[in-house]
């Protein structure tokens, strides 16, 4: 731009280098349809002191159906503190391509400007492949009541509809798009509807939104938040997304904790725009979500192949040079005729920090509950390098359908496990870490009223990622989808203390490494009900803890070294304690190497005297045995003897007293051999002279 004037002179020249050709004719008029003008015009003087956006706020502009529609070739900005902006019938058209078109604020500093208020805003994209938002908020505390867009006949586009950079302090109520097909969606770029790039300390958003529609009929995201702070959504839709319906966290710094109340969300069977990988309800890269009321969230779990009957479910392990492999994380399925290959498609980490990927496959016979790979076995059906496998945003691999391969889960002992980033990943409910790290402290975790069905969490299980009030126990079950490595921490289940099944409380009982500091504190657990038995009903040490950590409910079957405590019979008469090699009791003492009573699979050990009430009939020790044993068997061994021992046997067998003599009753034939001097020997089918025996001297003496 340029021209000629002269002072005191009645005209000038101005010389203006347009970006497009125009004809001739073409008229010069305002870029903004007259809304920046009516914005400053709106202003007035408020403080006689300060900079120039202290002394000047405020003002109401209406933008009215007369002038409709105004044109925006360029981006409007809103510099106005307290200034109100009502879109009263007006609808704007923005022609800017790969810009935003109405901005609050001056796109520096959003401290500059605080407190407007845009209201009615309607829009309609005028530029074809434009990936600039319709509203880009960099003031505090704005306000955006009841706003949308207009349909556009061209298929324009924008990148978002609502941008939040550092409002430290925004507000949604209410937008409503007229089809999805406003938002830009193909290969190359999904847009959300709302939007909060970040990075923390740069563009660091607090959010309230409510009374959003974002049905979205498969064009875009519903909310992306990235700034690193907290956002708040409540009573509004999301549904019909192309990729998830919300994602936010830690991935750009910050200390992120979403909350959604009453929310209705449903996924739809939308395509994925850059391949077969599926979509989430929600993905949480790091901090808290926290979810009550409404209903999902709900993802989709991606189908490879429908050639056959064989249910194929598929897990891809992550590896990091440095932290080693991730857990199993369910990717997707396949029904299968068992012999044609099957492509299985997943999407990078969000870092690029992993160097390989490790396919798994297991099975479903569509009967019991479904479990994940883990411990090892034959899980293995191929493994890629990042380089070859994957482009940007997808991998894929070609199973072959042959029989997998061994493979070792990592588990509890494992030394490292790669949590990595997950930006787009298939699940109702997906927690991902907010960095590359082996650190599980970096993982999101989950609060929430119902459980999902499907969860995919990267802790390993020793550390719930969800917690949820009442647990259905359907986990998985709605679909043939994979389900993850999980432990979720329940209140209750279908909130009735009558359901037939109740799932098992992982609980620790202390820290692996408490450093002697919690030796000698109390139980935690009190049972007020039991069921029919034989039943475990506290499991204390648990002899295979991958098995149960990757059962849906933490309950599978007892194994037979586990240490356990539980109830024999329907009524909970009869209790009874199992151990691997020993059972021992201590009475009015703390546990130590001398029990009261010790119980192995080959003997009984008291260290107190054994006795029979007084004036009792009841013998002291009874032995029943189906079979003699053999010779040289011991049924009992007494180490100190006091009192008589009355001794009732149905068997022949041995008494030892004091670890010496022995006593055997009711044998069959003539005793031989060496004997201890003082020991008695009976037979059963012995005559007179016959039938008793004495050890003397060492050799037996009929008697």
């Amino acid at each position: 731009m340029g021209g000629t004037v002269q002072k005191g002179g009645s005209s000038c020249t101005i010389n203006i280098r347009t970006a497009y050709q125009h004809g001739a004719g073409y008229k010069i008029g305002s870029a903004s349809g007259g809304i920046k003008e009516a914005s400053e015009d709106a202003l007035f003087q408020v403080e006689p002191y300060g900079f120039g956006y202290r002394r000047r706020q405020g003002g109401l502009v209406v933008v009215d159906a007369l002038g409709s529609p105004y044109k925006a070739y360029a981006p409007i900005y809103v510099e106005g503190s307290n200034q109100q902006i009502e879109f009263s019938g007006g609808v704007l058209e923005c022609y800017v391509s790969n810009q935003d078109c109405f901005i609050t604020g001056d796109g520096q500093k959003s401290v500059r400007y605080t407190n407007i208020a845009v209201t009615g805003l309607r829009a309609r994209p005028m530029a074809i492949g434009n990936t600039g938002s319709m509203i880009y908020d960099q003031a505090n505390k704005s306000t955006f009541r009841n706003i949308g867009t207009v349909f556009s006949s061209t298929k324009a586009t924008f990148g978002h509809y609502v941008t939040i950079c550092d409002d430290q302090a925004f507000t949604l109520d209410g937008l409503q798009q007229f089809d999805g097909n406003n938002l830009r969606t193909d290969a190359a770029f999904v847009g959300s509807a709302i939007y909060a790039p970040g990075p923390f300390n740069i563009c660091s958003a607090n959010g309230w939104i409510t009374h959003v529609d974002l049905t979205l009929d498969c064009h875009g995201n519903g909310v992306d938040w990235n700034s690193g702070n907290n956002l708040r959504i409540s009573d509004s839709v999301i549904q019909g997304w192309s990729q998830f319906g919300l994602r936010g966290g830690l991935k750009r710094g910050g200390y992120a904790n979403i909350e959604w109340q009453n929310v209705y969300e449903e996924s739809g069977r939308c395509p994925n725009p850059v391949g077969n990988i599926g979509s989430a309800g929600v993905i949480q890269q790091g901090g808290v979500f926290k979810q009550s009321g409404g209903i999902g969230p709900q993802g989709r779990m991606p189908q490879f192949s429908n050639n056959g009957p064989i249910i194929y479910e598929y897990w891809i392990v992550m590896h990091h040079p440095s932290y080693g492999d991730s857990l199993p994380l369910p990717a997707g399925y396949a029904r299968s005729d068992g012999k044609s290959a099957v492509t299985v498609k997943w999407a990078p980490d969000g870092r690029g920090g992993a160097d390989q990927y490790k396919i798994l496959r297991k099975t479903w016979e569509r009967t019991g509950d479904k479990t994940p790979p883990y411990g090892s076995g034959k899980f293995l059906v191929g493994q890629v390098s990042a380089k070859s496998a994957c482009t940007a945003t997808l991998c894929t691999f070609a199973d072959q359908s042959e029989s997998p391969a061994a493979f070792a889960v990592v588990g509890i002992s494992s030394p490292s496990i790669y949590y990595p980033v997950l930006d787009l990943w298939p699940g109702d409910l997906v927690l991902s870490s907010g960095n590359d790290t082996n650190n599980e402290i970096s993982t999101a975790t989950g609060h929430l009223d119902k459980l999902p069905q499907f969860v995919v969490a990267e802790v390993h299980p020793k550390m719930a990622s969800v917690f949820v009030q009442d647990c259905n126990p359907a986990l998985g079950g709605g679909g043939d989808g994979p389900v993850g490595i999980i432990r979720f921490s329940c209140q209750s289940i279908q909130g009735s203390q009558n359901t037939h099944f109740y799932g098992g409380l992982v609980l620790p009982n202390s820290m692996i490494y408490d450093g002697g500091h919690d030796r000698g504190l109390k139980g935690r657990l009190n049972f007020l009900t039991m069921g029919t038995g034989p039943l475990d009903a506290i499991t204390w040490f648990d002899s295979n803890p991958e098995k149960t950590l990757t059962n849906p409910w933490a309950r599978p079957d007892a194994d037979p070294a586990d240490a356990a405590t539980g109830i024999y019979d329907a009524l909970g008469t009869i209790l009874y304690d199992r151990a691997r090699t020993e059972i021992r009791s201590y009475i009015g003492k703390a546990p130590d190497q001398t029990p009261q009573e010790s119980l192995t699979t080959v003997m009984k050990k008291f260290s107190v005297p054994v006795r029979v009430q007084p004036d009792s009939d009841v013998p002291a020790i009874i032995v029943k045995q189906a079979n003699a044993p053999s010779p040289t068997a011991d049924i009992f061994q007494v180490q100190d003897k006091e009192g008589d021992v009355k001794v009732s046997v149905n068997k022949s067998g041995h008494l030892k007293l004091g670890g010496t003599a022995t006593i055997t009753l009711g044998a069959a034939g003539t005793p031989t051999g060496s004997c201890v001097t003082g020991s008695f020997y009976t037979r059963s089918d012995g005559g007179p002279g016959s039938t008793l025996y004495v050890c003397e001297n060492g050799n037996w003496v009929s008697k």
